[in-house]
């Protein structure tokens, strides 16, 4: 008898950052980004609580925009659902101050070996010096990345490069395949 073993892929907890900045007011296929982000946000929050997997939001935009939701094992009151979901910023895009927010999380064992996602349009950039830490550090830590690019290919570059893969959603009739991917290995 030969012996297959599958081991469970992507049960750790999961970290979405979601870009905040006016760009995501942009409208796409008759909604908005920020509207698509927090569709990803409400799905991922909803496989963590089955899952009963730790939930981080990282709402970001500008320098200093950053708040932190936090849902242990994905449970949520309607009020915080609601208070997580309606929050939005409508600022500029910088990624450094999300990324080295994922970092810290991870550095604490509730968060180790996360399932990391930032959903964004992709219009920002990253120095060369933050990259290369985040790269460096997702792999010491068992990280994974993704990279969920809303309305247009401009930042596509970016989020490959920060990630294990992009997908693009602008349409509802064409998110199937990248729904499958993302929510298969979270």
């Amino acid at each position: 008898y030969d012996l297959i073993g599958h081991e469970p892929e992507g049960q750790g907890p999961i970290i979405i950052a979601i870009d905040e900045s006016g760009s995501m007011t942009t409208d796409y296929g008759g909604m908005t980004g920020e509207v698509w982000c927090k569709a990803v946000m409400l799905a991922l929050l909803s496989i963590a609580r089955l899952q009963k997997r730790d939930l981080a939001v990282i709402h970001f935009s500008g320098p200093d925009d950053l708040r932190l939701d936090l849902f242990p094992k994905g449970e949520a009151t309607p009020a915080q659902v609601i208070a997580c979901a309606s929050f939005f910023f409508d600022g500029g895009t910088v990624f450094e101050p999300w990324m080295g927010k994922a970092l810290e999380l991870v550095d604490g064992s509730q968060f180790e070996k996360a399932d990391v996602i930032c959903v964004s349009d992709g219009i920002s950039d990253v120095s060369p010096e933050a990259q290369a830490k985040w790269m460096r550090r997702r792999a010491e830590r068992g990280m994974r990345a993704y990279g969920v690019l809303i309305g247009s290919n401009q930042g596509e570059a970016l989020l490959d490069e920060i990630g294990d893969a992009v997908f693009r959603l602008d349409d509802l009739r064409g998110d199937l395949p990248a729904l499958e991917v993302i929510f298969s290995a979270v």
